[in-house]
């Protein structure tokens, strides 16, 4: 099936391009920064981004942040745990800031949130909503942690989710593979060069 695009109705979201979670010096490099590399998925990313800028589709990155001490930091879960553990992703550090390959541009959007999903707790939908969104393009990681759950709670508020597949990663190619799988009844699944393609 061809993927068609509404241009003027379509925010590419940028979920966790964090030098913390996918640098070799970052906390949670060492996990994710294999596969990264291994799939040429910054790159892959960096042309969806530039050719949706080009195409006055809005680019909307998100952060997981904390304030230095963790007050705003609930460990309920081990990878939660993890980051107090290993102090990192604490807002004003280098760790926290968006890698230099897909660094943002004038007139992209960053929004912070402390959770796993990037609706909870943040201003993302009231940004979707006042851009006048009704499809969004993912690209991100962890495919099996943030990817998946803002991917699910876009789908819970009633938006068109595409996935793009070659975007996205995880620890391993079988859990990133399981997670595409997982989806494909709740996502279009696709890739950059196809996105792209639609968008021209």
């Amino acid at each position: 099936m061809t993927l068609t695009i509404d241009r003027s109705r379509t925010a590419v979201l940028g979920l966790h391009w964090m030098n913390d979670v996918i640098k070799p010096t970052g906390a949670f490099g060492a996990f994710f920064g294999p596969q990264v590399e291994k799939h040429g998925v910054i790159p892959h990313t960096a042309k969806v981004f530039d050719t949706a800028r080009a195409a006055k589709i809005p680019v909307i990155y998100t952060r997981v942040v904390f304030t230095s001490g963790y007050s705003d930091l609930i460990t309920n879960v081990p990878l939660l745990a993890a980051v107090k553990q290993m102090n990192c992703l604490v807002n004003g550090t280098p760790g926290a800031e968006i890698i230099p390959e897909l660094e943002p541009q004038p007139g992209d959007l960053v929004v912070d949130h402390c959770r796993i999903s990037g609706f909870y707790g943040s201003n993302l939908k009231t940004l979707i909503v006042n851009h006048k969104i009704s499809t969004l393009v993912f690209t991100g990681v962890a495919s099996n942690l943030t990817v998946e759950s803002t991917l699910r709670d876009a789908v819970d508020e009633g938006y068109r989710v595409i996935l793009l597949k070659d975007c996205c990663t995880a620890a391993s190619d079988e859990i990133h593979e399981g997670v595409i799988r997982n989806l494909e009844l709740l996502s279009e699944i696709a890739t950059a060069d196809e996105f792209i393609q639609a968008i021209r």
